[in-house]
Parts: structure tokens; C-alpha cells; sequence
């Protein structure tokens, strides 16, 4: 009996081991799965990191190629007489992102810069090497191109050039058939014994000491390419601290003329910017707050919402781009989607629209749709880009093909290496004729029921860039004015005052007005009355940009019909 019992017990207890131990199996699996789920998600999140640090690095580099050409312009004008570049030549630079496939099949991302100049018309007088010389100050057109090769590596495009890292320089340098006539090398660039010219795309041992005679278009054409290989390593800074591997290639140019006589730079950087992408993504994974990844999504459907977004980021004449307008238009179009809920098919984005464009293709789409609504339609209008403002300091929307500032005046101050202009009373009116008023836009919509009307301004009406520098200066009304009053239910979120200005937030990449919109609406997943979401905006904007130095102050505009209950209203 007592062995039956003992059997009993201990069949149960191995039952219960067998359970217990199934169980545990049980729960390490789950845990095993939970952990595989974390893990993707953590995956998932580095690489959107990643994806947002190399959205902000390949802006950089595309928004240097315009700040390049419209720098060198303004230097080029700025020359002393006898050394300024005849109208018939033109400078090309490039600034882009490149890719190469390595040997072991990894893609590598390295910065490429290329400066060269070149004759439109080779019948017209020319800035290149005189006959029969080779330093690079004895052409116009070389000494441009090394100066603003200096300006450009040591200042603008810094960034791109870390320590340590290694560079291909090649330099092109050519010459014409006119036969040499006895140049003395006065041994600059030191003496050269047996050395490895590539020239006409054949490989030659070139001898030359000091004193020596040129007596052929190769030895000449080595010489101006090694002057150029001379100023860069001495004069270009950044080029001190990396390891380079200078490249030289000449030709000889079967006709004769100084058009055929000139000299270009191609400096390509290996994987410049791997550390700066690991930084940020450390950045990113530290405070992760960025508001243009992991943007999360509401169920609900806003269906009675309509979105009109222009942006307004390259203009067509004297503008220069509108600092990170793309990005800030790009994220409100996810986070109304997203955030708020808006159907896709009820956002309209205008990229870079004309005046025309802006009204036909923009305003008149959501004019019928909140016909059609019937009064349940919510109408949200978002605009980056340019402003201006009246001599009454009334506010304009300046579209991208508002040519008015292309006058003489304009070309004048360009000459003259001045980074704005000012204009005149009567040139800003004729001006305004390109524009389109604020209140005009709001005024469309005055007898048309709806439920609400929320505009969101993040532009600067003063003439100055998102940088803080001056483009234009104009005068205004310094007395009292009327200002903009609206008769009906808009209201208006304005980035600042219309007489202030309007910065970009560079850390993130956005204006300060825009990121600290998408923040508000993502902290309260777009649950939140517009008096808070406003009150928010203001106090996250003025507090960060005056510990920047750069103090902007968000405004609120209303119209009559909504007066303070404008507070209450959301946007879902």
C-alpha cells in the first residue's frame, strides 16, 4: 500500500514538472517573440534615423549647389577691373553626392566638387592663359577659379571635407597648337626627374629642373596644372589636414587661340560623411523626439477636413531657396494624414506654384469642395515661402515667379557684392502686383459656409532670409496702420509678426514656427483646441530661438464672425 501511494505522488509530481517545465517552455518562446518584436522595432526605428541624417545631409549638398553659383556670381562681380571675366565666359560649379561600388560590392556616398570655366563664344576676348605662361595668377580665369575653390573648401563647404579622409584631385590643364617659343621655368614647383605625365591620354616621363627651357606644349601644360596642385596644397586649408591624391591631366588642343588655354579642378571625397550620420542617429536615439520618423497614426477619419499646402521653396529669379520650406511642407502633409487623421485624397500639395497656379489649381479646388460640404467642411490652408508687406504693412504672398526685384537696381547691387537691395516706394507697388494678399485669399472664402478655417503662415514678410540676412529693405508706414482685419471665420497662425522675422531651426532642420506646430500636434496626437495648440506654439518658439539669439514671436489673426470662440475650435 505505502509503495502505491509513494508511485502515486511521484507520478503526480513528475506530472507537475512536466507541466511546469511546458509552461516555462511556453513563456520563452512568448519572451523569445516579444524580444524579436522589440528588436525589429528598434531596427526599424535606427534605420529611420539613418534615413532622416541622410535626408539632411543630401539637402545640404543640393542647397550648396545653388548657394555655390549664386556666391560665385556675386564674387565674380565684384573683381577689380583687371581681373574681372569677360561676359562671354561662364564658371560651372558642381556640388553633388556621388556613388561607387567597392571592390567587396559595399556602396560607398562621397561628396564630388567640380569648378571649371569655359568660353561661350571663341571668337570673343578671353580670360584664359596669356601665350606661353603657366602660374595660375596669370590667367583670369584660373585665378577665379582657385579663389573661389579656396573660399568655397574652407567656408561653405567645410563640413564635407573631414579630417583624416581620403581625396581624389584631379586637374585638367590644356594648352594650344601654337608652337612653344622658349619659356623659362623659373622652378616654382621644384624639379622634376622622370616623372609620370599623362598627356593627350598617353603616360610620358617628363624631366624639367630649374632654369630649364619649355620647349614643348606638355612641359607646358604639366606646368600649369602643377600650379594649380601648388595653391591648393598651400593655400587651401581644409586640404592640409587630409590625405590626398593629386591627379593631373593634360592635353594639347589642335587649334590655336587662349580659349584652348585653361585649367579645371575635380576633387572627389571618399565616405565623407559616415560619422556625421552615426552622430546624428546618437543625437536621434538619445533625446528621440524627432518629429519626422515614427510620426504615429490616429484611427479616426477626418473626412470633413480639406488641406491646401503651398510650398514655396525655389524661386525662379532673384530669390534664393527658401531654407528647409521642402522638409516643413513635406512632414505637415504626413502629420495631417497621420496625425489628424485627413484623407489623402483631400490634400492638395502645390510645390513651387506660380501665381496663376496658386489660385486655379489651389484655391478654387478647395473653394468647391467647401461648396459642396455644405458647411461641415474644415478648410486648412498651410504656405512656406516668401512674404511681404504694403506701406500700410498689409501682407503679400510672394509667388515664385514674382520677377519684380530683376531691375537694374537689383543687378547693380550684385555688382557691387551687396547682399540686399533697397527699393523704393513705388518699385514695392509694382512689385505687390505679382503678389498675392492675404486678405485676399481670405476674403474668397467670406460668404462660403463651412466650420472652420485655420491658416498656418510660416514665412517672414520683412526682405529677410530664414538665416537672419537681408535680402531687400523697403519702407514702411512707422505710424499707425489699419492692418489686416477679417470679416469672416479664418483664422490665422502667423510665424511672427508681419513685421519681424522668421528664422529656420537648424538643428531640426525645419522653421522654428513649423516644428513646434508638428511637436504640439503629435505630443496631444492632434486632440487639442487651437487657443492651446497656439499658446503652445508661441511659448516653445519665443523661449528656443531667443536662446539662439534669434527671437521670433508668433502672432494670431482672426476673423469677425469667429471672434474668441476661435479658441475652442480643433482641427479633428
Amino acid at each position: 500500500m505505502r509503495e502505491k501511494t509513494t508511485n502515486l505522488v511521484l507520478s503526480r509530481r513528475l506530472k507537475l514538472f512536466a507541466l511546469t517545465f511546458f509552461c516555462s517552455l511556453l513563456s520563452l518562446q512568448a519572451m523569445s517573440q516579444d524580444y524579436g518584436k522589440i528588436t525589429a522595432r528598434e531596427e526599424s526605428k535606427n534605420s529611420d534615423y539613418r534615413s532622416k541624417a541622410l535626408s539632411i545631409i543630401k539637402n545640404d549638398v543640393k542647397n550648396s549647389q545653388e548657394a555655390l553659383n549664386r556666391k560665385a556670381e556675386r564674387m565674380l562681380l565684384s573683381l577689380p577691373l583687371e581681373q574681372k571675366l569677360y561676359d562671354e565666359g561662364k564658371v560651372a560649379i558642381k556640388s553633388e553626392i556621388v556613388y561607387d561600388t567597392l571592390d567587396d560590392g559595399k556602396v560607398e556616398m562621397n561628396y564630388l566638387y567640380e569648378i571649371s570655366y569655359n568660353c561661350v563664344n571663341p571668337n570673343s576676348d578671353s580670360d584664359d592663359y596669356p601665350s606661353g605662361t603657366y602660374n595660375y595668377s596669370e590667367s583670369n580665369s584660373c585665378r577665379a577659379i582657385c579663389n573661389l575653390t579656396k573660399r568655397f573648401l574652407d567656408e561653405d563647404c567645410k563640413n564635407f571635407f573631414p579630417a583624416g579622409k581620403d581625396i581624389d584631385i584631379l586637374i585638367t590643364s590644356t594648352t594650344d597648337a601654337q608652337a612653344i617659343a622658349g619659356i623659362q621655368y623659373k622652378g616654382e614647383y621644384g624639379d622634376f626627374r622622370y616623372t609620370a605625365v599623362k598627356f593627350d591620354n598617353n603616360v610620358n616621363r617628363l624631366t624639367l629642373f630649374t632654369n630649364d627651357i619649355v620647349t614643348t606644349n606638355a612641359e607646358l601644360a604639366f606646368l600649369r596644372a602643377q600650379s594649380v596642385k601648388d595653391f591648393l596644397q598651400k593655400s587651401v586649408d581644409v586640404l592640409k589636414h587630409t590625405n590626398n591624391k593629386y591627379d593631373m591631366e593634360t592635353w594639347q588642343i589642335e587649334q590655336v587661340g587662349s580659349h584652348f588655354r585653361r585649367s579645371s579642378i575635380r576633387i572627389l571625397v571618399h565616405n565623407p560623411f559616415e560619422e556625421r550620420i552615426e552622430r546624428m542617429v546618437q543625437n536621434m536615439q538619445a533625446t528621440d523626439t524627432d518629429i519626422d520618423i515614427n510620426i504615429p497614426e490616429v484611427a479616426d477619419d477626418n473626412k470633413d477636413a480639406f488641406v491646401l499646402i503651398i510650398a514655396n521653396e525655389k524661386y525662379k529669379y532673384t530669390f534664393p531657396a527658401v531654407q528647409y520650406a521642402g522638409n516643413d511642407s513635406r512632414v505637415f502633409r504626413e502629420y495631417c494624414m497621420k496625425i489628424l487623421g485627413v484623407p489623402e485624397r483631400h490634400i492638395r500639395i502645390l510645390e513651387n506654384p506660380t501665381k496663376d497656379e496658386i489660385q486655379t489649381e489651389g484655391l478654387d479646388w478647395v473653394k468647391d469642395l467647401m461648396k459642396v460640404t455644405k458647411g461641415a467642411g474644415n478648410l486648412i490652408v498651410y504656405y512656406t515661402g516668401y512674404g511681404i508687406v504694403d506701406y500700410e504693412n498689409m501682407p503679400y504672398l510672394i509667388p515664385v515667379n514674382a520677377k519684380g526685384l530683376t531691375t537694374t537696381k537689383w543687378a547693380k547691387a550684385k555688382a557691387e557684392e551687396k547682399e540686399s537691395t533697397s527699393l523704393t516706394k513705388k518699385e514695392v507697388t509694382r512689385f505687390l502686383e505679382e503678389c498675392i494678399s492675404l486678405e485676399s485669399i481670405c476674403t474668397q472664402f467670406d460668404r462660403i459656409p463651412m466650420n472652420s478655417f485655420t491658416i498656418f503662415c510660416d514665412a517672414g514678410f520683412d526682405g529677410r532670409l530664414r538665416d537672419g540676412s537681408t535680402l531687400f529693405t523697403y519702407p514702411h508706414n512707422t505710424g499707425k496702420t489699419k492692418g489686416m482685419k477679417l470679416r469672416g471665420n479664418a483664422v490665422i497662425f502667423c510665424a511672427a509678426d508681419f513685421t519681424e522675422t522668421v528664422y529656420g531651426f537648424d538643428d531640426k532642420q525645419h522653421g522654428f514656427f513649423t516644428y513646434y506646430l508638428l511637436k504640439t500636434l503629435r505630443e496631444n496626437m492632434g486632440d487639442i483646441e487651437l487657443g492651446q495648440l497656439f499658446d503652445e506654439i508661441k511659448d516653445a518658439v519665443s523661449f528656443e530661438s531667443s536662446l539662439q539669439g534669434k527671437q521670433q514671436i508668433p502672432s494670431i489673426i482672426f476673423g469677425g464672425k469667429v471672434k474668441d470662440a476661435w479658441r475652442k475650435n480643433k482641427l479633428k
